[in-house]
């Protein structure tokens, strides 16, 4: 095989693998993601490929359809444990009482 052809080969070897290894590094993200419409504030999980090749409008934000409401806009990008943090700090603390208050009195 001629050199520069060996060149060319390994080259694009070696582009097809980073291709992958980011593929497959973006899905595996995306499992612990999910989107939430601007217009009816549905939370979903869209298909790693999905989400890997739709148009972006900066790092995190896609555009995508909601399947909802069916509106295709950018869709913010929440990851799933701060998420869920937020909405279990919300169960912790029942309704009518503030924190520091004495019950006893």
């Amino acid at each position: 095989m001629d050199p520069s052809v060996a060149v060319i080969v390994y080259i694009f070897i070696a582009t097809f693998g980073i291709f992958v290894f980011s593929m497959i590094s973006f899905s595996r993200i995306q499992k612990k993601r999910h989107y939430k419409c601007p217009n009816c504030g549905y939370r979903f999980k869209p298909g790693s490929m999905t989400a890997f090749f739709s148009k972006r409008e900066n790092v995190t934000d896609r555009m995508l359809e909601c399947p909802r409401c069916g509106q295709r806009n950018f869709m913010e990008n929440i990851d799933d444990a701060a998420y869920d943090a937020e909405k279990n700090a919300d169960k912790d603390e029942p309704e009518g009482e503030t924190k520091g208050e004495d019950k006893d009195q």
